[in-house]
């Protein structure tokens, strides 16, 4: 008899947490993941039996036994600005609207296109958002810090990826970019296998004998790999530089791709500090200030906690423990009628990528940091907390749209 779903008791709230995202990634027989009381529930579509079962419950023990300890995680507010009202309750004088789910109700409007899985078409106000965003980013949090623009590919080689330990760290996420072999016959093979099936299935490259070459190269997961490659065996002369680039970027999810929430495709901007440790710090802590400021000028409800990268590695609480202990990670949070949703963060590496790629500073490996904004997260949450209509947005935001309009019109 096929069993369709199978339930694991969890203990705490931050371990159902840290499982309800995981989990996707257990078993692929996997095709439904929620929580119901203190226990988390799989889905394993039209089912397994008894011993597949077993199987998937020994994977999902393994990944729990990794979060074993999120509890002993203390999450410190760094600040809070502005105040949100209640899910489905208007907000007091001074507040602003109530938070909403827009996601429907972008895509009826045309704004938000679904192309397929955690991927989007944008247009209208939702382009329009984005854009305004971005500059502001750069001009307000780049700007003061004399950022210099670079640009970057949506790949990066294998090789230089290695060195940044995101294989390592973040196996699940990884996208690489292949092609066929370069052989006549799996190449003829190919185009008669596709001919035959009316077009392309999955099933082809099932019928061709190692069909594809190893992957050199992988879809770019974030936008400062590409910076530190770039200063790659160099010698600063001062005390650091600052870098802005704005990159699409790529990240599997699995089932955990929804609304804009978390895509697979994304648009990340980020100011990226390269130097002598006290020059990356002071610039982090700037680039701190500069986000409270722009966002307490725009009226919108946001506060700066303490956080960890979601590392998918037996090491989990080792790395997460000293990211949180050392104040490495912020993550800037906004409210959303579900929760939150971390829409930019504030990241301390240390010497990591400078030993990584060489760069020094008076014969010493450099310090890195960056701050960055998912620009798609970012209008997803301008949108839930302060409406589809411009005209009432708070006044600081509207003010501030409305120049940007006016000069890009």
């Amino acid at each position: 008899m096929a069993i369709e779903e199978l339930a694991l008791p969890l203990p705490s709230e931050a371990i159902r947490k840290h499982m309800q995202y995981a989990a996707w990634f257990a078993d692929e027989r996997v095709t439904r993941v929620e929580l119901r009381g203190g226990e988390l529930v799989v889905g394993l579509g039209d089912g397994a039996d008894a011993a597949a079962v077993a199987a998937i419950r020994g994977k999902l023990e393994r990944l729990a036994a990794r979060f074993a300890r999120m509890d002993d995680f203390e999450i410190r507010e760094v600040f809070r600005t502005g105040r949100a009202g209640q899910a489905g309750q208007a907000g007091q004088a001074g507040e602003p609207p109530e938070v909403i789910e827009p996601y429907d109700e972008l895509v009826a409007r045309g704004w938000v296109v679904p192309l397929g899985v955690g991927q989007v078409a944008l247009r209208g106000l939702a382009l329009e958002l984005l854009e305004f965003l971005d500059d502001r980013f750069v001009r307000r949090v780049g700007g003061p810090a004399n950022a210099r623009p670079e640009y970057y590919p949506g790949v990066m080689a294998t090789d230089r990826l290695n060195r940044t330990n995101h294989f390592s760290s973040f196996p699940e996420h990884v996208h690489f970019v292949t092609h066929l072999r370069e052989d006549l016959d799996v190449l003829d093979q190919f185009a008669r296998e596709l001919r035959d099936a009316g077009g392309w299935t999955p099933a082809i490259l099932g019928k061709l004998e190692r069909p594809m070459a190893s992957p050199v190269v992988a879809l770019n997961p974030a936008v400062c790999y590409h910076c530190y490659a770039a200063a790659e065996n160099t010698q600063l002369d001062g005390d650091g530089f600052v870098v802005t680039a704005r990159s699409r970027c790529h990240r599997y999810e699995s089932g955990n791709h929804r609304t804009l929430a978390r895509l697979l495709d994304f648009t990340m901007r980020e100011v990226i500090y390269v130097g002598r440790p006290d020059f990356v710090k002071a610039e982090r802590e700037r680039g701190i200030a500069l986000v409270r400021a722009l966002i307490e000028e725009w009226g919108l409800a946001a506060w700066l906690e303490t956080a960890n990268d979601p590392f998918f590695t037996n090491d989990f609480e080792v790395k997460a423990a000293f990211q949180r202990q050392n104040d490495m990670k912020y993550e800037l949070r906004l409210p959303l009628l579900s929760g939150s949703l971390a829409a930019a963060s504030s990241n301390f590496h240390s010497v990591t990528f400078g030993k990584a790629f060489n760069i020094t500073s008076r014969n010493r490996p450099v310090c890195t940091g960056c701050t960055a904004f998912g620009l798609e997260r970012w209008i997803y949450a301008v949108f839930a907390q302060c409406g589809l209509d411009p005209a009432a947005w708070p006044a600081g935001l509207r003010a501030d749209f409305g120049r940007w309009q006016a000069s890009h019109g």
